[in-house]
């Protein structure tokens, strides 16, 4: 963890400090993604979700994930371009699916806290805080972390408190691989729409909702396009329900017409003949992507790039947002130009980006 950490001020943009009706937003780029925070409660999303899942609610509290800002800031970790499962649906609250559980998580002044409002098959009430803490990565103290970084580079100083607790996720392998493969030449709000119909069309259903509240969904994250996006999220979850990621054998269904009349695309072919080549892997393919966490990252990203559709840069990012390879560092267009303005003018003026599976010592 805290190698991939001691990377991190250098794939930083510039903050974009604008100024709002209650505080300012930054918008900064990470890994793979030109990364936007959400300038808008989803006000709506988060109302009918509160009266889908009230009966759920009204029989769970909240509980503290022992997580203070400096460790996790929501806002810096959710809507970055890591996953495409979690929707705002209050004032510093998300709501999503880790682990065949619909987890709702809210910022408070001093913690993180966490409800579990439903659970799939062997999804056990004692394990959920421990679940949680895994995906979000706690083990790595940050703020011990950061101080150090501050002390070693003065740029990352500067900026350090415009996104406290920003932090990796360790997502489930099966799930990033699938997520990132509709990443290709996407933008967030349309791969949140992929991701969620892969979800709806064969993942196991979690929570179900009424069918009339379709009127109420709203984009899961700002951009350009909102109509768009809004269209997206309206095909994506058409009753705010919410399911597990489908297994590799729940994912054999899909055929390639299906999923291209569903509107993937050309990745239809990369998420069938991915999912094919997983199965055939001795010991089946979901264990197999389990392994990769223990060889090393060189190791892993080559045989990542073995599976259709994946190259290099999407494989670094399965490779640090699920791999435990904290080294990576997906190299995207934006990426590149932060390092070569900030860390390695040098290379200013060359016609490729560098190979992302490699390592560099900026």
């Amino acid at each position: 963890m805290a190698a991939w950490y001691s990377h991190l001020h250098r794939t930083l943009a510039r903050p974009c400090l604008r100024t709002g009706p209650s505080k300012p937003y930054i918008l900064f780029s990470t890994s793979s993604l030109v990364c936007q925070r959400l300038h808008t409660a989803q006000h709506k999303l988060g109302m009918a979700l509160a009266t889908a899942t009230s009966a759920s609610a009204h029989s769970v509290v909240w509980q503290s994930l022992g997580a203070a800002p400096a460790e996790l800031t929501l806002d810096f970790t959710l809507p970055t371009g890591q996953s495409f499962r979690w929707r705002q649906t209050g004032q510093a609250e998300f709501t999503g699916v880790v682990d065949n559980r619909v987890v709702k998580v809210q910022q408070t002044p001093s913690d993180v806290r966490y409800q579990v409002i439903a659970r799939g098959d062997s999804a056990a009430c004692s394990e959920d805080a421990a679940v949680l803490r895994n995906y979000f990565n706690l083990q790595a103290c940050l703020e011990e972390l950061s101080q150090e970084w501050s002390s070693r580079d003065s740029r990352y100083k500067s900026l350090h408190s415009y996104f406290p607790g920003a932090r990796v996720l360790r997502q489930d392998p099966v799930e990033c691989l699938f997520e990132f493969i509709c990443s290709s030449n996407n933008h967030i709000s349309r791969i949140f729409g992929m991701v969620e119909r892969l979800c709806r069309d064969y993942g196991t259903p979690i929570l179900h909702a009424s069918m009339n509240q379709a009127s109420t969904a709203a984009a899961p994250v700002g951009g350009k396009d909102t109509v768009a996006a809004a269209e997206e999220e309206q095909k994506a979850v058409p009753d705010l329900a919410f399911y597990s990621f489908p297994t590799l054998e729940q994912l054999s269904a899909a055929s390639e017409a299906a999923l291209r009349a569903e509107g993937f695309g050309y990745r239809a072919k990369f998420i069938t003949g991915t999912v094919q080549a997983l199965l055939a892997k001795p010991g089946g393919g979901r264990q197999w992507l389990y392994n990769l966490r223990n060889v090393p990252y060189k190791e892993a990203s080559e045989a990542l790039c073995e599976l259709p559709g994946i190259g290099p840069k999407v494989a670094a990012c399965i490779c640090l947002f699920a791999l435990d390879k904290h080294e990576a560092i997906p190299v995207d267009t934006h990426v590149w130009q932060l390092a070569v303005r900030y860390y390695t003018p040098h290379l200013k003026g060359m016609q490729h980006l560098p190979d992302s599976s490699h390592t560099y010592s900026w």
